[in-house]
């Protein structure tokens, strides 16, 4: 648009104008729409539609009739520039796109010319014509690459989701768990932050399923993921790790801190209605120290404490374990 309004003015001065306009076709091939315009006075903007056939108009200037004359014969690649000194001065030439009659280019004035324009300033106008068919013909190529990449962007960030949540809870899932968990392993180690795991389990799980079935066990989970959600800070880090476990990162917080943490999830979890099973949950809290060679190592560290707890918990109402 700078481009074509710049062209506007070189041509306004050039030709001792005072308006330019490049209008295109709106769909029906009738009318045209106000693309770019300068004037003197506000008597015509962009996105103003007119009919150019119809001299009685009264929304726009009678100039603009002219440009009925440049629009015909679109079966043509090269119709004349027309010229009319009349009772105004008008300067036009059709604006291609692709070989297809995109719109047109004008400049007039009200005021006679008599002396009318030379054969340079014809030439002149096509070229300017011509130029911007081809410029708006490559703005055209960038915005559809531009539209292409942003879905493309689109589609990726929405496969990125597909790939890095758990489609059930919508929590992360364990890919997303461990790229993020090595992010806060190697700042805890840069910084000396504390950095602590907690991994949750409902226990009995096969017996709940078998006798409460599968929707049951799935709302279950979706009930466990909200709670839990619910529970922590907001830049606590919540995945589920496997079918029935879920692990929490929980940034700059101690090994006391994590296990309160985990008692409050505890009651929490508690409180959940449910109408088929009194249930029980294990929990395993790990935390950073000097011994733990990576990443890997604390998340396998957190998980085997729950599954500890698991094992306890045939006899106790939920079990925390501290690895």
């Amino acid at each position: 648009m700078d481009t074509m309004r710049a062209l506007l003015e070189l041509g306004n001065l050039h030709f001792k104008v005072e308006l330019g306009l490049v209008a295109k076709l709106d769909d029906s091939g009738e009318r045209l729409e106000v693309v770019q315009v300068l004037a003197p006075h506000e008597e015509i903007a962009c996105g103003d539609v007119f009919d150019p056939t119809s001299p009685s108009d009264p929304n726009f200037p009678r100039v603009l009739v002219h440009t009925s004359f440049v629009c015909c014969g679109k079966d043509a690649l090269s119709p004349p520039v027309y010229k009319a000194s009349r009772q105004e001065t008008f300067l036009g030439a059709p604006i291609y796109l692709q070989r297809q009659l995109y719109g047109v280019l004008c400049f007039a004035s009200p005021q006679d010319r008599p002396e009318g324009f030379s054969s340079s300033e014809l030439e002149l106008v096509q070229f300017i014509a011509h130029w911007l068919g081809g410029e708006m013909h490559r703005r055209q190529l960038i915005d559809n690459f531009e539209k292409r990449q942003y879905s493309l962007m689109q589609a990726n960030a929405s496969l990125e989701t597909l790939l890095r949540n758990d489609l059930l809870t919508g929590l992360l899932n364990k890919m997303a768990l461990e790229d993020l968990l090595e992010q806060e392993f190697e700042r805890s180690r840069l910084y000396g932050f504390p950095l602590s795991l907690v991994a949750i389990a409902p226990n009995d799980v096969q017996n709940y399923r078998t006798i409460w079935g599968e929707p049951a066990w799935q709302k279950l989970l979706e009930q466990l993921a909200n709670v839990i959600e619910r529970q922590v800070r907001g830049f606590d880090i919540v995945a589920r790790y496997d079918e029935s476990t879920f692990v929490i990162i929980f940034p700059q917080l101690n090994a006391e801190a994590a296990k309160t943490q985990a008692e409050q999830l505890q009651i929490a979890i508690a409180q959940i209605s449910n109408a088929h099973h009194n249930f029980t949950i294990s929990v395993g809290v790990v935390s950073l120290n000097d011994t733990c060679p990576d990443s890997q190592q604390l998340l396998a560290q957190a998980v085997g404490a729950c599954q500890m707890a698991q094992t306890h918990a045939m006899t106790q109402k939920g079990t925390i374990n501290i690895g």
